[in-house]
């Protein structure tokens, strides 16, 4: 199996969420101007999608490569642990991309008059 063939064959199964996460990505751009913080959702969907498309292929293509290449059991197991601690770290950053977004303040000065919480 080629490894284009292992990419495009999970990222099949993966098309509910990447076509949320593509949809979220188009929709922030649209509103870039807006609210510049959407740069942080527009980076953390790409991140994330790029992620769960190239994992999700690792995970299939992977140990084929590892059979033709008379890996032993340790050094395939050693190679597979290593694909998911990347893959991990990269979903931590579009995560930690997400919530900067989601979190940040607005650009510009903050709107003046009384606080909605001053009622309490």
């Amino acid at each position: 199996m080629s490894f284009l063939e292992a990419v495009l064959w999970p990222a099949l199964g993966q098309f509910p969420v990447l076509a949320a996460w593509f949809t979220g990505a188009v929709l922030a751009a649209l509103h870039v101007r807006e609210r510049p913080a959407l740069r942080w959702a527009i980076a953390a969907f790409v991140i994330l999608g790029v992620t769960r498309v190239v994992g999700s292929g690792l995970t299939v293509w992977l140990p084929g490569y590892m059979a033709e290449q008379d890996l032993t059991s340790g050094m395939a197991l050693r190679m597979q642990g290593l694909v998911g601690v990347y893959v991990t770290g990269l979903e931590t950053v579009g995560w930690g991309c997400l919530l900067a977004c989601m979190f940040s303040r607005p650009a510009g000065p903050l709107p003046s008059g009384p606080s909605p919480r001053a009622g309490r």
